[in-house]
C-alpha cells in the first residue's frame, strides 16, 4: 500500500524541483472573493437548529510557469442562532476558518496534469459534501472533435474532526482511493457527460465511526476508542449529467447519480435532480426538484452531504437558483427527509437553506 502511495508521490516530487528550477513567470494569475449571507433551519424530533451566518471565501490561482501552477482557497465562516441534539453538532452554529484547497499542479503535457496538497472533495455524483483531503492527483483528457476523454486517480487522507487517541488504530493513518473515467460529447444544442468510477476509504479510525454512528451508518462497538463500521467501504459510483440548450429562454438539465458499496450487502444509492435555466429580463432562474434514496452504509456517513441528511435516508426536495443580472445569486431550497431503517439516532427531518452571495474579482 506505501508503495502505491509513494511512488506518485516521488515522481510528483521530481516534477516539482524541476518546475522549481525555472524562471519565475507569474503566468494566469487570478484573485477572487466571494460573500455571502445564509440561513438554515433543521427540524425533526431529535434535533431543533437555526443558524444565520456571514462568509467570506478567497481564491487564487498563481503562475509560476505555463506548466506549475498554484491554487488555493479558503474560507471564514461566522454563525450565529439555536441548537439542540441529543447525539450530534453537524448542525450547529459555528465560527470558523477552513482550507477548502492548497494544490501544486504541474502540467506535464496538453494531456497529463500531476497534483499534490489539499484538494476540495465536494462530488456531484459521489455526493460527499463539502471538505477537504490531503493527497496526490493524477489526470489525463483528450479532444477529439464533439468528444472528450479524461481520467483521473487520486490517493488522499481523509480529514475530519473525528480523531482517535486509541493507540491500536491511532498510528494508523486512513487513506482513500479514487479512479474516475468520464467521457462528454457535446453539439450546439445538447451536452451529455458519463462518469464511471470508484471510491474506497480504508483504515478510518474509531472516533471516525463513532461519529459516523449518529448520522446513519451501521457501528459496533461504544464509545470513541471502541466503535468500528459494521462494513467497509468500497463504493462504485456512476453518474450522467444532460444539458439540454434549444436556443430558446428555457434550458433543462438532468443529472442523474448511483453508488453501491461492493462491501455491503445491497448497499446502494441513487439521487435523481433536474429542472431547467430559464432567461427573464437578464436574470437566470434556475428551479430544480431532486430526489434520493442512501442506504445505511453506502459511503461513510461522516463525509456524505449533510443537505441530504447523510445516510439512512429517502429524501425529496426542490430549490430555485437566482442568478440576477447585477452579480448577486439567490438559493433557496427545502429538503424533507426520513430514515430507510429505524434508528434510535435518526428521524424524519426537515431542512431549509437561504442564501444570499455575490462575486467579486481581486486581479
Amino acid at each position: 500500500m506505501w508503495y502505491v502511495l509513494l511512488k506518485p508521490a516521488l515522481l510528483i516530487l521530481l516534477v516539482t524541483q524541476l518546475g522549481a528550477s525555472f524562471a519565475w513567470a507569474g503566468q494566469a494569475n487570478s484573485g477572487s472573493l466571494e460573500m455571502g449571507l445564509d440561513s438554515s433551519r433543521e427540524e425533526s424530533n431529535l434535533i431543533h437548529s437555526q443558524t444565520v451566518g456571514v462568509k467570506a471565501e478567497m481564491g487564487v490561482r498563481h503562475g509560476f510557469t505555463e506548466a506549475l501552477t498554484a491554487h488555493a482557497k479558503a474560507a471564514a465562516h461566522l454563525e450565529t442562532g439555536a441548537h439542540s441534539s441529543n447525539f450530534h453538532e453537524q448542525y450547529a452554529p459555528q465560527s470558523r476558518l477552513q482550507l477548502y484547497e492548497a494544490r501544486l499542479n504541474y502540467q506535464a503535457n496538453p494531456f497529463i496534469r500531476l497534483g499534490m496538497g489539499a484538494f476540495e472533495q465536494t462530488h456531484k455524483h459521489l455526493l460527499l459534501g463539502r471538505a477537504s483531503f490531503p493527497g496526490l492527483s493524477q489526470e489525463a483528457s483528450m479532444n477529439s472533435g464533439h468528444w472528450a476523454f479524461g481520467l483521473h486517480t487520486a490517493q488522499l487522507s481523509p480529514a475530519g474532526s473525528a480523531r482517535s487517541t486509541r493507540l491500536s488504530t491511532g498510528r494508523v493513518l486512513p487513506f482513500a482511493l479514487k479512479e474516475e473515467l468520464w467521457v462528454k460529447y457535446q453539439l450546439r444544442w445538447i451536452e451529455v457527460q458519463a462518469k464511471l468510477g470508484h471510491m474506497g476509504f480504508h483504515q478510518l479510525h474509531s472516533a471516525q465511526a463513532h461519529e459516523s454512528r449518529f448520522l446513519g451508518n451501521r457501528v459496533q462497538g461504544l464509545g470513541p476508542e471502541s466503535a468500528t463500521y459494521a462494513t467497509d467501504f468500497s463504493t462504485l459510483f456512476t453518474g450522467i449529467e444532460v444539458d439540454w440548450n434549444p436556443g430558446s429562454r428555457y434550458r433543462p438539465f438532468l443529472d442523474l447519480s448511483f453508488l453501491s458499496n461492493l462491501s455491503g450487502s445491497a448497499q446502494t444509492g441513487i439521487r435523481v435532480k433536474g429542472g431547467t435555466g430559464i432567461q427573464l429580463l437578464g436574470h437566470t432562474l434556475r428551479p430544480y426538484l431532486q430526489g434520493y434514496r442512501l442506504t445505511a452504509d453506502v459511503l461513510p456517513a461522516l463525509y456524505v452531504d449533510s443537505g441530504l441528511g447523510f445516510t439512512n435516508r429517502l429524501g425529496v426536495g426542490v430549490g430555485l437558483d437566482v442568478h440576477l443580472k447585477q452579480g448577486f445569486r439567490i438559493g433557496a431550497s427545502y429538503t424533507q427527509a426520513r430514515p430507510i431503517q429505524s434508528s434510535r439516532f435518526q428521524n424524519n427531518l426537515d431542512m431549509m437553506v437561504l442564501s444570499l452571495e455575490k462575486d467579486y474579482e481581486i486581479y
